[in-house]
């Protein structure tokens, strides 16, 4: 039953700050469907509501057509839901010719996994097409490997970054160089790249998006999302 009243009122959940309580659902279900339901029973269907926008994925229009006079580069970032319905919210920052932050996708997740990423980008994939010359930027971890590899990727003179390199050459029998020369040095040294990053080498720009996101990110998942959409068409 909590199932098919959650389907039927999920659509309710819209409107900056408004608060969908349980006696709401029993009212609307009343007046639109003619149907008696339980104070529990509303309970449960919001709950369920909830529970279920846990994996959504926002680009709005006006962002991905003003995408085209921007950098071609985007930033990545994850921060962490507040409240009482957990998550993490993605996004993926643009600079625009002024070098200021263009926001331009953001989604919400349940955790800051290897799947959430692959779903996050091949809906950014999606949303933007294949620009040529795109590069991005991620600041995902922080580790001994991945001082080393920051400190490699950052080096402008190629001497400076041999002596780093050779430090990740001999981690783990080789495995973390060699996986790195899979993936291809000119995607991520600065002294190989090909393309222009701008002089990006941080997610900072991002996480300048998520500090203005932050009090926000206690409220119900809905009503974060429509926050951050009045903050970025404001």
């Amino acid at each position: 039953m909590a199932a098919v009243v959650d389907e039927l009122i999920k659509d309710k959940f819209t409107g900056i700050g408004r608060g969908y309580k349980p006696r709401h659902i029993v009212e609307d279900m009343r007046r639109e469907y003619g149907v008696n339901i339980s104070y529990d029973k509303a309970w449960s269907a919001r709950e369920t509501a909830y529970a279920l926008a846990r994996y959504m994925f926002m680009a709005l229009g006006p962002c991905i057509r003003g995408f085209s006079s921007c950098r071609p580069m985007i930033i990545i970032d994850g921060s962490h839901l507040k409240g009482k319905y957990k998550g993490t919210m993605l996004v993926g920052i643009s600079m625009d010719g002024n070098n200021q932050v263009y926001p331009l996708v953001y989604a919400i997740v349940d955790n800051e996994t290897d799947r959430a990423w692959k779903w996050f980008m091949s809906n950014l994939k999606c949303a933007i097409g294949e620009p040529p010359n795109l590069v991005f930027v991620s600041d995902r971890a922080e580790n001994t490997i991945v001082g080393m590899f920051k400190n490699a990727a950052r080096a402008f003179r190629m001497a400076e970054f041999q002596v780093h390199w050779d430090q990740l050459r001999i981690l783990r029998n080789g495995a973390v160089s060699r996986y790195l020369e899979d993936i291809g040095l000119e995607r991520w040294a600065r002294v190989y790249q090909t393309e222009r990053r701008y002089d990006n080498m941080t997610s900072n720009s991002a996480e300048c998006f998520n500090s203005l996101t932050k009090e926000y990110r206690q409220l119900p998942i809905m009503c974060l999302l429509e926050h951050v959409q009045g903050l970025i068409q404001s």
